[in-house]
Parts: structure tokens; sequence; C-alpha cells
């Protein structure tokens, strides 16, 4: 069985490369097949729990060129406004700039958000630094690979360019956003929020990942990130961002910096559960009008008896019993209760020169506290199996 280290090594030496002009060429964005008619979907029987079958392999690649530290940019001639990866950044460029005025981040495993560069540049993106020997590195390589990429229940980050500095790694991964940011407007926000936190549970727990962090109370917490369409995005557009009219799916994730692979214990798998269908039932504290229907699931989550993909199975089963138009009513504006479930994460900002392929500029840096990982053996490989009529995201 191969370490981390050797595990993470290979798939670097695999060497496999995507070129802008193919990912280009993509009909989805990031994860979900597009939606010819979002409307006609949107209000049909069981919507929005229907979804088109990716059609073409849009994350297929590696994102690591030759090796960890040879992620080269590219020119912006060679890319397209409309791909969510970013090719014309000079990741080493800066990681380097990084390094320079914050010297402790080398040994920090926060998670630093590199704000873009102009409010309507694409080089917004994420950054984290781990040890050669970390679990959550381990599993971000191997689940940003082809054949786990592809799915679309893959929660996982994707990874933009991971780049080696001594014994450490830095990853350089697609931007991300607050999942309630800006706030849920509409019952199938809400859905397809659901859906998504219990399809990606379901992918982790398939392949033996559990301990994902998604508790309450006074610890550190990890909560699902959001990529509203365009991973790039300004943070100034995703505020005015509106998930009823956007063109393509919300795409959730989940951080797995606390999670352990290939653990044996069933309580892992059952706590997540259970915290699952905490989380489900606090937020379903705003949804009076379907909060009734929902509450078999959880009160199932929360026993202990159900497993992720039953869970999974048993909200799509209440979903489609909904009335097409619940999905259509307004929820009232509410308080943020993203701090009412969570323990906020500590932050600094850090300023930085200009940096970058192309001379871009970048901005303010926020350093959000990560917590560590537990490292266990790996398990084999796990088959995956999806249902033919998945749902797909609302937007």
């Amino acid at each position: 069985m191969h370490s981390p280290l050797a595990r993470s090594q290979y798939f670097v030496d695999q060497g496999l490369t995507v070129s802008p002009s193919e990912s280009d060429r993509s009909e989805d964005y990031d994860s979900d097949g597009t939606i010819e008619d979002i409307d006609e979907v949107r209000f049909g029987f069981g919507a929005p729990l229907q979804r088109m079958v990716r059609s073409s392999s849009d994350d297929e690649g590696s994102y690591y060129r030759s090796g960890f530290s040879s992620c080269d940019s590219e020119t912006a001639s060679s890319i397209s406004t409309d791909s969510s990866v970013v090719y014309d950044i000079d990741y080493e460029a800066l990681i380097d700039d990084l390094l320079a005025k914050n010297p402790d981040l080398y040994h920090s495993t926060n998670l630093v958000m590199v704000e873009p560069s102009t409010p309507t540049a694409n080089d917004s993106i994420m950054m984290k630094c781990l040890p050669r020997n970390a679990p959550e590195l381990f599993l971000i390589l191997q689940f940003n690979q082809p054949e786990y990429r592809n799915d679309p229940w893959n929660p996982i980050p994707h990874l933009l360019c991971a780049v080696e500095r001594k014994d450490k790694i830095f990853l350089c991964l697609q931007r991300l956003f607050a999942f309630d940011k800006p706030p849920f407007a509409i019952v199938a926000n809400y859905i397809d929020f659901f859906r998504q936190m219990l399809e990606g549970l379901s992918f982790l727990h398939e392949h033996s990942i559990s301990n994902l962090g998604l508790g309450f109370g006074g610890g550190a917490h990890t909560m699902p990130m959001a990529d509203f369409g365009l991973g790039t995005r300004p943070p100034a557009m995703v505020e005015n961002f509106d998930r009823r009219s956007a063109s393509c799916p919300v795409k959730y994730y989940y951080d797995c910096s606390t999670a352990i692979q290939g653990a044996t214990l069933p309580a892992t798998y059952v706590q997540d559960v259970k915290d699952c269908g905490k989380f489900i039932e606090r937020m379903l504290l705003h949804l009076p009008s379907v909060s009734r229907k929902l509450d078999s699931l959880v009160r199932a989550m929360l026993t202990g008896g159900f497993g992720a993909d039953d869970a999974r199975k048993l909200f799509e089963a209440l979903c489609k019993s909904l009335e097409s138009s619940v999905f259509e009513t307004q929820v009232p504006s509410s308080p943020d209760f993203t701090y009412g479930l969570f323990v906020p994460p500590s932050f600094r900002r850090t300023r930085s020169h200009p940096s970058g392929g192309n001379g871009g500029g970048i901005g303010t840096r926020r350093i959000y506290e990560a917590s560590t990982a537990t490292l266990v053996p790996t398990p084999g490989p796990v088959p995956m199996v999806r249902s033919q009529s998945t749902p797909f995201a609302v937007c």
C-alpha cells in the first residue's frame, strides 16, 4: 500500500494535461449538465429533482502540468470568459509573493482567499499550504483525478495547480464563497442545497471518507462552500448574484480538512449523517412550507438508523410529493443564520504587491483558520453507481 506521499507523487508523475481549448469546448461549467431550459424543468412535476446527465468531460485532466512546481501560466488570449478554470495566473510567482509578505504562512494550514486584482478580473482563487503527508492533500489530489472529478456528486473543491515549496505543497483551488451568501431566496434554493449536501455526503461515504465536522457547538467546524457558476467571480458580483436567474447550476463543495479516509468504525459515518440532519433541521426553521414534509427525513437522520444514501433517497421521494408551486415560494428575509449554526473562523488580512504572468495584481488576502486531519490507511477502489435520474441544481 502506498503512503499518502507516494500516492500524491504518483498522481503528479502521470503528467496528465488539459488545454484551455479542450476545456472551452465543454457544454457545462463545473459539475452538473447544462440545463437548456431552466424554466421548463423548474415548473415540472418533481422539480428540481431532475437533472441532465453530463455529456462532456469538462473537468478531465490533471491540474498539475509537469510536476508540483511547474504550473505554467497561459496567455490571456487562451482564456474563455465562460471557463471556470483559471489559466492566466502565474501560480508560482503568486505563492512566492505571498510567502515574501507572510513567511509564517509556510507553517500554517490556513485557507487563503486571494481577491481579484480588479473588480472584473477572473484571477481570484483559494490557496492552502499542506505537508506532503497530510491526508487532506491526498484526498484533494486523488479526487481531482478524472475518474472521480467527472462524478457530479463529487464535493471535493476543484484543484487548479499544486506547487511544491520545500517539504510543503501549496494547493491553488477554484475560488468558492460562503454557501449562504447571497442568502437563499426561494424554497428551491434550500431544496437544492439539501440535495447536494446529501449527494456529496453519499459520495464521500461511498469512498470511505468520514468525519466531516458538520457538528454544532464550541469547537471548530467546517461548512459547505459554494461556486455560483464561475469560481472566479469577484465578491461584488457574488453579492448581487441571484440564484433564480443564474445561467448555470449552483454547485456546493465540502471542506475536508477534518476528513478521515478509511475509517472502519461505523460511528464516524453515523455521526456525519446526524450532523447533516441537524444542519437541515436548523435550516428548516426558515421553511415552514416544507418543514413538516421533511420532518420524517430529519428524524430518521438524527436517530442514527439511516445511511447517507438512505437519507438521499428518502429526501428525493419526499420532494417528489411536493407541489411544483412550492419550489417558487419566496422565503422571508431572515438574519444571517450561518453564525447561528457555526463558530465563525478567525481571520487576518495581508497585502501584497502585483504578481502574475499577465501583470495582474493580487489584492487583499483573507486567511481563515483550518483544522487538522488524521492520517489513516487508504482503502481500495470503490465502484460508483449513479441512478439514471439524478437531480439537477436549480438556480
